[in-house]
């Protein structure tokens, strides 16, 4: 038998600290997952590229519907610090650290949105450009805001 995602987020509510459930939901609701302990085939980068398993709106939905289980009012608490649409393990981390309150060890910062795509202009220039030829160029000067924000 194979528990849903949601099912298990509210399980590991009784048995992780707030910042760690935090970090699972992040997975749940993200685009990577973590390696299994014995696995031999583990990309460079050390995570695996995938769907996400679910989502911030289908976790409350199923911790709505279950009213007085073991662990609800803790897994309610984490889906107030979670974004849909993490990438990696280091940007779940970033972003915990940055949008935790004080009190919990984070920095208070808004949650942000995650990976969000940004509009550019047509015929924008899309290259990426590297640290060196902004900053050690005297910043990226002469490049209108559409193109700034592809970089």
């Amino acid at each position: 038998m194979v528990s849903s995602p949601e099912f298990c987020f509210l399980q590991m509510a009784g048995q992780l600290t707030l910042a760690k459930l935090i970090e699972l939901g992040y997975e749940l609701c993200g685009v990577y997952s973590m390696p299994n302990a014995d696995d031999k085939n583990v990309p460079e980068r050390g995570f695996y590229n995938r769907q996400p398993l679910t989502s911030i709106k289908k976790l409350k939905a199923f911790l709505d519907s279950m009213p007085g289980v073991k662990g609800r009012k803790k897994a309610m608490r984490a889906l107030r610090y979670l974004r849909d649409g993490s990438a990696s393990p280091m940007e779940t981390k970033l972003a915990i650290l940055l949008t935790l309150p004080y009190m919990l060890g984070g920095y208070g910062f808004s949650l942000p949105e995650m990976n969000k795509r940004i509009a550019y202009r047509v015929g924008a220039d899309r290259k990426r450009f590297d640290k060196e030829e902004c900053v050690g160029h005297g910043g990226c000067q002469g490049r209108n805001s559409y193109e700034t924000a592809v970089i």
